[in-house]
């Protein structure tokens, strides 16, 4: 049991320390981090776009030029959502592509938007 509660607090801090540490890296202001942790996803602030971006690298759902690798963000997605069809909502969510490409903050936060919308746990 003690070890299990170790785990736990273990992961508590590590998605802390990437929050954290994507905040600073972005710049992203406290405003956007309210909304972010309000469950808000109506930001049009690039960076707000690429603090989720850093988040998800921090996940490595990114291979190395940036682009998502679907087997892992579907594993990741299939733990924290039992009983979802996680493979539907990310064939519909992967399509969505901002003008600025495939590797674009924007592109990574239409995408979480849209699996948050369809009511996946994510972060």
């Amino acid at each position: 049991m003690k070890y299990l509660v170790i785990v736990f607090v273990l992961i508590a801090l590590s998605v802390a320390d990437n929050f954290e540490e994507c905040a600073k890296e972005t710049e992203i202001s406290a405003e956007e981090i309210t909304r972010f942790k309000n469950d808000d996803l109506t930001s049009n602030d690039p960076k707000a776009h690429c603090f989720v971006k850093c988040l998800f690298r921090k996940k490595e759902f990114f291979d190395d030029e940036g682009l998502p690798q679907p087997p892992k963000i579907g594993r990741y997605l299939a733990e924290k959502n039992p009983g979802k069809n996680i493979k539907e909502i990310m064939a519909d969510c992967l399509q969505m592509i901002s003008e600025d490409g495939e590797v674009a903050c924007e592109t990574t936060y239409l995408r979480y938007k849209c699996a948050f919308g369809k009511g996946l746990l994510i972060i």
